[in-house]
């Protein structure tokens, strides 16, 4: 996973319960899928129940200070 994709990911790009993750634009603006590994899916399943479940289903998965 490259940080541009990191960056990039949508709240519907990732499934907190399974982990998988759809790349929407990845190099050469390919699709893929991938799945995160387990340590991976806790630290981002606790981030939406911390910061992201409450704000809703649409926009970037990760806040930065222009979209809190």
């Amino acid at each position: 996973l490259r940080a541009s994709e990191l960056a990039a990911i949508r709240v519907g790009d990732l499934d907190v319960t399974t982990g998988d993750l759809f790349i929407v634009a990845g190099k050469g603006d390919k699709p893929r899928q991938l799945r995160l590994g387990v340590r991976a899916r806790k630290v981002a399943r606790r981030y939406w129940l911390r910061h992201r479940q409450s704000i809703g289903e649409d926009g970037p998965f990760f806040l930065g200070r222009g979209n809190v």
